[in-house]
């Protein structure tokens, strides 16, 4: 477990903000790079989040979950401080 940059996990400004605000549970990036492990730590203004699973999957597999509804969140958030 580790604290990491948020720049470095989450692409962009408008991605953090949408993970603060509890629109996004869960993220996708490239199969040839990992960006977090179960349990790294990583903060966007002053709140900290907690990735609870790292899973991988197919594309296909994670466009299918969600249309069905079977999304599962990846993240949590965690009192800071």
């Amino acid at each position: 477990m580790s604290e990491i940059d948020a720049d470095r996990l989450l692409p962009n400004d408008r991605v953090q903000q949408a993970v603060l605000n509890g629109d996004v549970t869960q993220l996708t990036r490239g199969a040839s790079n990992q960006y977090a492990a179960e349990g790294d730590t990583f903060e966007i203004e002053g709140t900290r989040f907690e990735v609870s699973s790292v899973e991988t999957r197919t594309l296909g597999e994670f466009t299918d979950a969600t249309r069905n509804g079977r999304d599962r969140s990846r993240s949590r958030r965690t009192n800071s401080g």
